[in-house]
C-alpha cells in the first residue's frame, strides 16, 4: 500500500516514527557516509537514525519496526535546502514580463505598474504558490522577501500563506517602494 501524505502529517504529528527507506541517501555530514540504498528514521521534525538497514538495528530496530514506511526507492534522500531571498508575492507573475530587460524595467513594470494593485488575496496566492514551487524543488525553509507589504492584511495573507503550505517560513515584511 502506498504511503499517502496524509498518513505522513498524521505520523509526523502525531510523533510515530517515520522511516524513509531504500533510497539514495545524501546526508551532508562528513561523519556519515552517502549511501546508495538506506533508511533515514524520523520522529517529528528530528532526524534520529541514518543507517544501511535500521530495521536489523539494534539500538533502531524497534523503533523503525513501528514507523510508518514511506518507500524511498529511485529517489534521493537528503536535507531540505534553504533559500534566504525569494519575494514570493512575486510568484504568479513568473513569465509574465519576458521584456524586462534590466533592473529598472523591472522596478518600474513590477514595483510601481503591479504592485499597487495588489491586494492581500494577492499575496497570499503569491506566497502561496512561491512556497509550494520552494517545497516541490527541496527547499524546506525560506526567507520571504517581502517588500510589497501594503498593509497589516497583506502581511497576515502572506503568513497565512505560509503556514498553510507547512514550510519553515520567516515574513521579513517591507512597504512598497510606490504607492500607498
Amino acid at each position: 500500500m502506498k504511503t499517502t501524505l496524509a498518513d505522513f502529517t498524521a505520523a509526523h504529528d502525531s510523533d510515530r516514527p517515520i522511516l524513509l527507506t531504500g533510497g539514495a541517501v545524501v546526508t551532508m555530514d562528513p561523519s556519515i557516509p552517502d549511501l546508495d540504498a538506506g533508511d533515514v528514521l524520523l520522529v517529528g521534525p528530528q532526524i534520529i537514525a541514518i543507517g544501511a538497514d535500521l530495521r536489523s538495528d539494534p539500538g533502531h530496530g524497534a523503533a523503525a519496526a513501528s514507523a510508518l514506511v514511506v518507500d524511498t526507492r529511485g529517489a534521493i534522500v537528503g536535507p531540505g535546502f534553504v533559500d534566504t531571498h525569494r519575494h514570493a508575492w512575486e510568484a504568479q507573475l513568473r513569465r509574465s514580463i519576458p521584456d524586462v530587460s534590466d533592473l529598472g524595467e523591472y522596478v518600474m513594470s513590477t514595483l510601481a505598474g503591479v504592485a499597487p494593485n495588489y491586494a492581500p488575496e494577492d499575496m497570499y496566492i503569491g506566497t502561496r504558490l512561491a512556497a509550494l514551487t520552494a517545497l516541490d524543488s527541496g527547499i524546506t525553509t525560506m526567507l520571504d522577501f517581502s517588500h510589497n507589504s501594503r498593509t497589516s492584511a497583506h502581511s497576515d495573507a502572506a503568513l497565512n500563506a505560509l503556514i498553510d503550505t507547512g514550510i519553515r517560513g520567516v515574513h521579513a515584511s517591507m512597504g512598497p517602494h510606490f504607492g500607498e
